[in-house]
């Protein structure tokens, strides 16, 4: 969706640079790619996206800024993104003690969207 959005409004992608490790992590065969991204994964298990900690802590999160912009944006533009307004809908729900960021509010996110 965010990607669409982008194009719609003329904003070109640019490649990503000074990316060594992900380009040789690209050059291995594609089952030790997906075994260097499992051992990746469990070595940061315990770290925590910091929208997770803020709805956590009871903060606001950057969801309007992130997901929110780009639901606005392809709002102007005749773009539907009902992904992005899922979880900011979700979000703010979080935010608002409407429901906790508990395992299955994530995975009845994941099944709202489209």
């Amino acid at each position: 969706e965010a990607v669409a959005v982008w194009q719609a409004l003329g904003v070109s992608e640019e490649p990503l640079t000074n990316t060594p490790r992900l380009a040789r992590l690209a050059a291995l065969p594609v089952p030790l790619q997906h075994l260097v991204l499992r051992v990746l994964a469990w070595r940061n298990r315990d770290v925590r996206p910091s929208m997770l900690r803020d709805v956590e802590r009871g903060r606001t999160t950057e969801v309007r800024a992130l997901n929110g912009e780009i639901v606005r944006l392809g709002r102007h533009q005749g773009i539907e993104t009902p992904a992005n307004w899922a979880v900011v809908a979700r979000i703010e729900a979080m935010e608002a003690g409407a429901e906790g960021p508990a395992p299955e509010a994530y995975r009845e996110l994941a099944r709202s969207i489209p």
